[in-house]
């Protein structure tokens, strides 16, 4: 790849002076990818708690205030109450059968710590999808598209 040395108006290239004259702009454009894919990766994880807890909450807020000691029928009201108002509000990411699946979520682990803990140890790596993931196998979480994961 060549060099850049110059641009438009015979004025060197800031590019050229920062990464030496001898140094390709192929390097430094894998430099500078490695540096944006390493902050999205981090990105990805810090979402990736943030809905873990977002679900946990939800799910811990209408089980323990809500259901505890109702009906089932009741529930089943209230529930769709809350998910027409949040997904007009929020859109379709709040709908019913999500938020049955947060209840669900909180009842599996009903511990804010179990579920850090699991967090954590579900960092993502190639090998481990991470705790989204999982929790999407058991039929507890779903991507954005709908369908389990």
């Amino acid at each position: 790849m060549p060099y850049v040395t110059q641009i438009p108006g015979g004025r060197p290239s800031s590019l050229t002076a920062r990464a030496g004259p001898n140094q390709p702009l192929q390097k430094l454009v894998g430099d500078i990818r490695a540096i944006i894919e390493a902050a999205r990766g981090r990105m990805a994880q810090a979402v990736n708690a943030g809905l873990v807890m977002l679900y946990w909450n939800i799910g811990q807020r209408i089980r323990q205030d809500i259901l505890k000691s109702r009906r089932a029928e009741y529930g089943q009201k209230i529930v769709c109450s809350l998910s027409a108002r949040l997904v007009g509000e929020y859109g379709s990411g709040f709908d019913r059968s999500m938020l049955f699946r947060a209840v669900r979520f909180n009842e599996v682990y009903p511990d804010r710590r179990i579920v850090a803990t699991l967090w954590r140890l579900s960092i993502l790596t190639p090998e481990n999808p991470g705790l989204c993931w999982k929790l999407g196998d058991a039929g507890l979480l779903r991507t954005p598209q709908g369908s389990p994961r």
